[in-house]
């Protein structure tokens, strides 16, 4: 089966099982394939329609590399119980989970079309090999692909769905029945954005009509992609405006003190006030789109690059600060970064617990007596860009 995630933004998605629950909120599944992949269906289609609308956070939970998206790992969190450690990292991957990224597969000028082919079949075959033919391959950023490229999967998305590959000088065939394949595209931005800046408010869009805007303009690229009419679902993924990055800072914030807790620190807390400053750091870009409603002038701010710049923005630059200033490490250590009065200085403290002697409660009790004190010292002040 084929999803195509039409959105504006790579790297942030969530799926929801048929009650709306996160799956990383969620035993791991213990049903079959079929009864998995059925619900793999509601949830492409109900699950990422309902929060593509951006009406509160996607409160993902992901270990998963920063770049491979967020939709991907989820899902296949969903559909895999084992997961295995990624190269040279200390991050784990569900193990039916096969990513491409389309700006591998974008050499227009020498247009390698059959290299590109022959690429895709080996890593999809022997990642078949060693998942018993179950797996979720995603596609990211299938727009940059050259055209034919993809051409290679029609036999393994058709309903006749395998996949021939040589190995070893022998013709060898592969069954890709139990093959989900989810391709992510910012096909249809323009359209969706042009939507959004009619309504008021994104609740009040009228799900139809952008959904069927956007499969227009999939329609539009069907001629160049070829394979686009065996797409099964097509889940539009409306463009993030200021207040969501906040949303997305937020979490990431929230992530970096949860998952070096213990061993980099006993906590790492943020002023309430640094999410929304560092979504209006130069490193964060927005467009501005103008239209005329009903006689009125509108305008609408979306994240140009979606969520994709908030890690190698804001966040490099805040971890860059804590690698170098938060030295030595120590787990009992209480840091926090926080954003003074101006408005534009942020600082980074530390406080560690020290036992010191009560004289006073000594000499009242008759004998020697200690109380815990909080020694804090500033690491660093400066501003981020």
């Amino acid at each position: 089966m084929v999803f195509l995630v039409a959105s504006s933004f790579m790297q942030v998605a969530c799926a929801a099982d048929s009650e709306g629950t996160s799956p990383n909120n969620q035993d791991k599944p213990a049903s079959s394939w079929d009864d998995i992949s059925d619900k793999l269906k509601v949830a492409t289609a109900k699950g990422l329609s309902k929060l593509s609308w951006g009406l509160e956070w996607l409160g993902y939970k992901s270990g998963f590399g920063e770049q491979c998206t967020f939709s991907s790992n989820l899902l296949a969190e969903a559909l895999f119980k084992w997961t295995k450690r990624l190269d040279h990292s200390d991050k784990d991957s569900p193990s039916g989970l096969l990513v491409f990224r389309g700006e591998d597969f974008s050499d227009n000028y020498t247009n390698p079309v059959s290299q590109y082919q022959e690429q895709i079949k080996s890593r999809l075959a022997e990642h078949l090999f060693r998942c018993s033919g179950k797996a979720l391959v995603v596609f990211d950023e299938v727009q940059k692909v050259i055209p034919h490229t993809l051409d290679v999967l029609t036999s393994a998305m058709s309903s006749n769905a395998h996949l021939t590959y040589h190995r070893g000088g022998v013709e060898r065939r592969i069954d890709t029945a139990d093959v989900v394949f989810l391709l992510i595209s910012d096909i249809g931005v323009a359209k969706m954005e042009q939507l959004l800046i009619q309504y008021d408010d994104r609740r009040h869009v009228p799900a139809t009509q952008l959904e069927n805007d956007v499969k227009r303009a999939l329609d539009a690229q069907w001629t160049r992609l070829q394979f686009g009419k065996m797409v099964r679902q097509v889940v539009p993924f409306l463009p993030f405006e200021p207040q969501h990055i906040v949303l997305v800072i937020q979490a990431k914030l929230d992530q970096l003190s949860e998952y070096y807790q213990g061993v980099y620190w006993k906590s790492l807390a943020f002023d309430p006030a640094l999410a929304p400053h560092l979504s209006t750091l130069e490193s964060m870009l927005y467009i501005e789109r103008r239209a005329v409603v009903r006689g009125v002038d509108v305008r609408k701010v979306f994240a140009k690059y979606g969520a994709r710049n908030v890690e190698t923005g804001p966040l490099q630059q805040l971890k860059s600060k804590l690698m170098r200033y938060a030295r030595p490490w120590n787990p009992e250590a209480q840091f926090t970064v926080r954003l003074m009065p101006d408005e534009r200085t942020i600082e980074i403290v530390a406080c560690v617990e020290a036992r010191a002697n009560d004289q006073d409660k000594a000499n009242e009790d008759g004998g020697g007596g200690a109380i815990d004190t909080l020694s804090c010292v500033s690491r660093w002040q400066g501003e981020f860009t």
